[in-house]
């Protein structure tokens, strides 16, 4: 016996639209942009060039775990921004970019000694 396949008579259509961010992710993103215009007014000036207006904030060890850690922020002008970036050797030589320590984020002082 051959089956046809089912068809619907109207298009399936969602009661609620699907969020674009998450809560937490957009609490998150708002926490960033009130911290990231108070670091720019601390830091007017290019960390890298140390002449241009810093207009964006770079961070050293990248956004994951460390995106709300100021810490870890360089204030930068665009052209230094996009040279960190493009010359990543340069970059890690001259300290702009660091490696992540992730035992450090989870809230230890790290002034435990080892035996």
């Amino acid at each position: 016996m051959k089956r046809t396949p089912l068809k619907r008579k109207t298009p399936l259509r969602r009661k609620k639209s699907l969020r674009r961010v998450s809560r937490k992710r957009r609490g998150e993103m708002d926490e960033y942009h009130t911290k990231r215009k108070v670091f720019l007014k601390a830091y007017p000036v290019c960390g890298v060039c140390r002449h241009a207006q810093a207009t964006q904030v770079h961070h050293k060890k990248g956004r994951g775990k460390f995106y709300l850690r100021v810490d870890s922020w360089l204030a930068t002008c665009h052209a230094c921004h996009e040279a960190i970036h493009k010359y990543p050797k340069w970059a890690r030589r001259e300290g702009l970019i660091q490696d992540r320590d992730y035992s450090s984020s989870s809230g230890q002082s790290g002034n435990e000694s080892s035996a």
